[in-house]
């Protein structure tokens, strides 16, 4: 473990001074969450202060259970303890949502959740999450991190090994400084499946709305990001930064990932092997150099890059000398092959029943003659134009 903490640091080291360099030549405002919001429309108010403090974890079938915000708090201050050990399986046992942090009631102030920062990130980059967690398709609804001046921010600071498994967080507002992402600020060798975050994910650099870095191999399958991504560089819709073997499988991101360079709908910059199939990008993808993509931001291992029914949308942005300019789908040129462009107009103006054969490749069918069936991946939902993952049918 100790030299790949020394490998993984002189990676970060690297990037990190990279990053120094191409920030003396502007800086990026960050701003802190409110907590204001409130998710799905239901209360976020005193009888959620009023939860007592959780003293330890309910534990069934050797699966530590998490059922309210104090027993995620619970979970971040004893990380790695007996109670809490770094590579247990958690899972959620219900909607999770935090109480709303501009309106502390009285006897509440010195709360570690009602300070300025919110929560603490679980873990940290010596001591990362190596475990399973499972939301079994709960949401973790109104999470608040203003953390600007850390780096390894997330709901987990760093994992490696780990899986999340139908992880949903909603509404939430995470700031950091570097390695910035909604679920890993870093992680090495990680699988999400049918997780997603909505929200703010705001950051310096090497900012991901799933992700902020990765080392080692990670995969992302069945899964979204639905909100505002922003960085400095190094910004991506679900990675920031890959400095390993990436796959992404059947995955999307829509809202808006901006930034200055090395900006990308789904990662900022790649320095590994990367497959990506059957996913989208239907945010609005903005820097101020020239070092954008509507997929990648910059791609350094061309060769190794593989892409198959990948679908970006059709749009520019305004740089710093106010020209317009087309958003191409890997920032610094390289493989296009398995990507298209669609445009919006064009699509608004497809009928319903052609509106699947835009996304060759989607699985909009499933499989009903199998025992038991097998439900499609894809669905359109009301008068959208583009798909949803079939699961968010079933969870939201």
């Amino acid at each position: 473990m100790k030299s790949r903490m020394i490998y993984r640091w002189g990676i970060i080291g690297v990037f990190i001074g990279v990053v120094v360099g191409i920030g003396a030549c502007g800086s990026v405002g960050l701003s802190g969450g409110s907590g204001d919001n409130q998710g799905d429309g239901a209360s976020s108010g005193p009888e959620l202060w009023a939860i007592e403090e959780t003293t330890a974890l309910t534990r069934g079938n050797n699966v530590y259970l998490i059922g309210t915000w104090r027993d995620l708090e619970f979970l971040s201050a004893n990380f790695g303890e007996a109670g809490a050990p770094a590579d247990a399986e958690y899972r959620l046992t219900d909607d999770i949502r935090f109480p709303s942090r501009s309106n502390v009631p009285s006897g509440k102030e010195s709360e570690s959740y009602a300070k300025s920062a919110g929560f603490q990130s679980i873990g940290t980059i010596e001591r990362q999450f190596t475990g399973t967690f499972d939301g079994d398709g709960h949401a973790i609804i109104d999470l608040v991190i203003n953390r600007p001046d850390e780096d390894e921010v997330g709901l987990f600071s760093g994992a490696d090994g780990a899986t999340f498994r139908n992880v949903h967080l909603r509404s939430v507002s995470i700031t950091g400084g570097s390695i910035v992402g909604g679920l890993a600020g870093f992680d090495d060798d990680v699988t999400i499946e049918k997780s997603s975050v909505s929200g703010d994910v705001f950051g310096r650099d090497a900012v991901g709305g799933l992700v902020g870095m990765n080392i080692g191999t990670t995969t992302i399958k069945e899964s979204f990001v639905n909100g505002d991504v922003f960085g400095h560089v190094q910004v991506g819709g679900l990675i920031g930064i890959t400095n390993g073997d990436v796959t992404i499988e059947k995955s999307y991101v829509s809202g808006t990932v901006s930034g200055h360079a090395q900006v990308g709908g789904l990662i900022g910059i790649t320095n590994g092997d990367v497959t990506i199939e059957k996913s989208y990008v239907n945010a609005a993808v903005t820097g101020e150099w020239e070092v954008v993509g509507g997929l990648i931001g910059w791609n350094a291992i061309v060769m190794g890059t593989t892409i198959s029914n990948v679908y970006g949308k059709e749009q520019t942005f305004v740089n710093e000398d106010r020209n317009t300019v087309n958003v191409p789908a890997i920032g610094n040129g390289g493989v296009v092959a398995g990507i298209t462009l669609l445009s919006e107009i064009d699509l608004l103006g497809t009928d319903k029943e052609n509106l699947q054969a835009q996304f060759a490749g989607f699985d909009f069918t499933g499989e009903r003659n199998t025992n038991p069936a097998i439900d499609p991946t894809w669905v359109f939902r009301g008068d959208a134009v583009w798909p949803v993952l079939f699961w968010q049918t079933e969870t939201e």
